[in-house]
Formats: structure tokens, C-alpha cells, sequence
């Protein structure tokens, strides 16, 4: 936590912003373990606040704070920088009239970049940070927005999986082998916010780029059914199996579900027998019973 020892106010600058006139005032406040630099507006321009936004402000007393829709104070603007009791740079971000705007950039002790963010008008459009376990996270877009990609890599910067956002929770994911780079492992959809449950096409390949595993899932929410033909590959493409399978999903009168499960065909019996995970559920659409089968017989966790 930073630790106030001073204060130093410096030199004024006008800017004109979005159509607003804002008298820059550069602001020092120095800490025991660093110091930072930064602008606000002397007098506030007119403006009208985004409920939804959050807005950055200063004042002596409080120093920087932040506010949804509406500020306490002289409204950050322009260039802020933040750096240890060594003079290391350690943050180096924008604001626009309260709002951050444009790249937000974070460096270690040692001068390595650990985090990037650009932000458009207080919206995140861009960052890529490195996480607790040294993977580098990166989304190309607004977080879970339709359309954004999630990508992460190791350390070393090698991709290793990508996920393209979709509307209803659901995710196109591509996993890749860290070697050979860039060869594709597993392609998939996923549905629900963890991207838990598989939909439509699912392809697995093996490290020579021929398809191991080539199927289909139940294209409704939250199941993981099998559907279709599903061939299994050996590495040099020739076929090694295939299993059929179909879906059971029924609902009650009030459109929730009823009743998820999957079947295996067994053609030695020529019959249709349950397989996977079976689910119950109330007309609330509670889950209520959970079974799984494996070629027809219940077996447990």
C-alpha cells in the first residue's frame, strides 16, 4: 500500500478533449515506496456522466478515488505514471475526462511488462496480463463479449489455446500442442459460463496433424450428448472404430427441461442402450437426479 510523506502540485496545461475545454493540472504526491505523476482537471468541464462508466478523480484529501457515473472531485486527465523507491517506471496509464482511455501498461521490479490494457473511454478493449501460474491471458476484445478472443499462451509467448466468444455462453476453442507449435489439437464448442458442456462438432488430432477423434455433440444446452457417427483414427489415418449415438432430451409443458441422457447403439444386440450422464429435473428446471451408465448399466461415482 502506498504510504503519503508529500505533495507537489507543478504546471498547468489546457487541453481540449471530446469537445470539452480542461486546464491541466499536474499533480506529484510522493510515497516511502515510490512516488506518483499524474493530471487533473483544474475546474471540471461540463459533461455528462454514463451511469455504467467508472470515473477517476482526485482530490487533496482523499487523493485519487473512483466513482460510478459521477465523480467526487478534479477528474484525471491525460498521462499517469507511478514509479518505486528505486525510480523504476512500474505503471504508465491515460484518462480522458475521468474515464481511462487508451494503453494501460504495468512492469516488475526487473523492467518485464506483466500486464497491458487499452481501454477506449472507460470500455476495455485489449489486455493481456500474466496470470499466477506464468500464462500469459490475452483477450482481443471486451471480456465475454460476442466476438472477443481469449488466447493464452506460456511464458515464452507459444499459443496453446484460443477461444472465440458467442453469444448464449458459448465458446469456439481451439487447443494446440506447445510442440510442435501452432499444430492444432482439439477444436470445439463449449455452452455455459465455464465452458463446461460440449455442442456440435468436436475434432481431436494427433501431433502429425491427422484426426484422431472426429464426432458430434447434442447441439442443446448444458448436456454433453453424443450424437451421430464418432470414428476413432490411428496415427497413420487409417480408421480404428466408430460407436453411434443419439440424444433423449424431453421438457415439461412450461419449456424447461424434463429429462437429458444419451444412447450407444449395441450392435452385437442391436439395440439402443444408455450411456454417459442422465439428468432429472423439476419443472423449475431444478436439477433433481443424476445417474450415469456405461452400455446400459447404471454404475456409480
Amino acid at each position: 500500500m502506498k504510504k503519503l510523506v508529500l505533495i507537489y502540485l507543478t504546471y498547468f496545461l489546457t487541453l481540449n478533449l471530446y469537445g470539452q475545454t480542461c486546464q491541466n493540472e499536474e499533480i506529484k504526491i510522493r510515497y516511502t515506496n515510490g512516488f506518483e505523476v499524474f493530471n487533473v482537471c483544474k475546474t471540471n468541464p461540463t459533461i455528462t456522466f454514463d451511469e455504467k462508466k467508472e470515473y477517476y478523480w482526485y482530490t487533496e484529501f482523499s487523493k485519487i478515488k473512483s466513482t460510478k457515473g459521477g465523480c467526487g472531485g478534479n477528474l484525471l486527465n491525460g498521462n499517469y505514471k507511478f514509479y518505486d523507491e528505486d525510480g523504476n517506471l512500474r505503471v504508465d496509464k491515460n484518462y480522458s475526462l475521468g474515464l481511462e482511455d487508451g494503453n494501460d501498461v504495468r512492469w516488475d521490479s526487473l523492467g518485464n511488462i506483466t500486464a497491458k490494457t487499452t481501454y477506449k473511454k472507460g470500455d476495455i478493449i485489449y489486455w493481456k496480463f500474466l496470470n499466477d501460474e506464468n500464462y500469459w491471458i490475452e483477450f482481443n476484445g471486451p471480456m465475454f463479449s460476442e466476438g472477443t478472443i481469449r488466447k493464452v499462451y506460456t511464458k515464452y509467448g507459444t499459443l496453446i489455446s484460443e477461444e472465440k466468444m458467442f453469444a448464449d455462453f458459448k465458446q469456439h476453442v481451439k487447443i494446440y500442442y506447445e510442440y510442435p507449435t501452432g499444430q492444432l489439437k482439439e477444436e470445439y464448442t463449449t455452452t455455459g459460463l465455464g465452458g463446461d458442456y460440449m455442442s456440435g462438432k468436436y475434432t481431436s488430432f494427433y501431433k502429425n496433424g491427422k484426426i484422431e477423434v472426429d464426432g458430434q455433440f447434442y447441439e442443446g444446452e448444458y448436456t454433453n450428448i453424443r450424437v451421430g457417427i464418432w470414428k476413432w483414427y490411428n496415427e497413420d489415418g487409417t480408421l480404428d472404430s466408430e460407436s453411434t449415438y443419439k440424444a433423449e432430451v424431453t421438457n415439461w409443458a412450461n419449456g424447461e427441461k424434463k429429462m437429458t441422457g444419451g444412447y450407444i447403439y449395441d450392435t452385437d444386440n442391436e439395440q439402443w442402450v444408455k450411456i454417459g450422464e442422465w439428468k432429472w429435473f423439476d419443472e423449475t428446471g431444478k436439477l433433481i437426479e443424476t445417474k450415469k451408465y456405461q452400455w446400459g448399466v447404471e454404475i456409480s461415482e
